[in-house]
């Protein structure tokens, strides 16, 4: 469910194809200029609502964040901290 939210969000936003996304699922994705520091807000904001959860100011600090599957995997743990 969380892979599916946040691919369709990035298909959605950044306009990405499903094949592109799971190409680049492990590159930065700002570097990548897929999304921006405002998407970056509406993607946490969608994010927490979505889901039930809440970052933590370590999860902003693990460079995993910025990058799909990295943010799929805080994402599912803070899911299961629930």
């Amino acid at each position: 469910m969380v892979k599916e939210f946040i691919f369709g969000w990035f298909s959605e936003k950044a306009a990405l194809a499903a094949d592109e996304l799971e190409k680049n699922a492990d590159a930065n994705y700002f570097e990548k200029g897929f999304i921006d520091s405002f998407a970056f807000l509406e993607l946490i904001n969608s994010c927490e609502e979505k889901m039930g959860i809440t970052f933590s100011d370590d999860d902003f600090s693990d460079d995993n964040i910025f990058t799909i599957n990295g943010l799929i995997a805080i994402v599912e743990k803070r899911a299961s901290d629930r």
